[in-house]
């Protein structure tokens, strides 16, 4: 299992990551890094996009949205 990774300064995971995102996946040599975002501002494509530039191999994006399921 690989360890769990968020970055606070682009939670959304919208922006391009630092080069100290991807620093920090290779120092800790994850086998599977994780890495998550919340939802919004961006599409998920994008958020996927920017944890695969920095090597992610798991991205978990966030549903903090409010929503009914009942009627769908």
């Amino acid at each position: 299992m690989g360890k769990i990774h968020y970055d606070a300064d682009n939670e959304r995971g919208c922006k391009e990551f630092a080069l100290e995102d991807k620093n920090e996946l290779e120092r800790n040599k994850d086998i599977t890094p994780f890495f998550m975002a919340w939802r919004g501002e961006c599409s998920f494509v994008q958020k996927v996009r920017n944890m695969e530039n920095i090597g992610v191999a798991v991205g978990i994006v966030i549903d903090d949205y409010a929503e009914s399921i009942l009627n769908l």
